[in-house]
């Protein structure tokens, strides 16, 4: 418990000085994930969504830590910010269950990013 804390006291200042480092709002995320409040890892990981608009491993990280039924609309609110991105668009599909709506995904990032 001590420990977190530590790591805590460390994380803060770094969210404060670079927020829009986004190595560090995921560290936060998975820390308070560990420590097993999960809300507040969301709520960390939304910030850092807010303030790293245009990276892919913070999205990612969203979906991650979102709820099944969230994750979808996380990746929707990605794909939005990033249309190129390859990793963003084959993650949105995984969160499909029906085989149509994963190639309809696929087929619309497609559309975006042809090559």
């Amino acid at each position: 418990m001590r420990r977190f804390r530590r790591l805590k006291l460390l994380l803060k200042p770094v969210l404060q000085t670079n927020p829009k480092h986004s190595h560090g709002w995921i560290g936060a995320a998975r820390l308070e994930e560990v420590a097993g409040r999960i809300a507040v890892a969301g709520q960390l990981i939304q910030k850092g969504c807010e303030e790293c608009p245009k990276n892919e491993d913070v999205w990612i990280e969203a979906c991650r830590l979102a709820s099944p039924a969230y994750a979808k609309a996380v990746m929707a609110m990605a794909v939005k910010a990033i249309p190129n991105s390859v990793k963003l668009w084959l993650r949105t599909s995984k969160l499909e269950q029906d085989e149509v709506n994963k190639s309809r995904v696929l087929r619309k990032g497609l559309e975006h990013k042809p090559n």
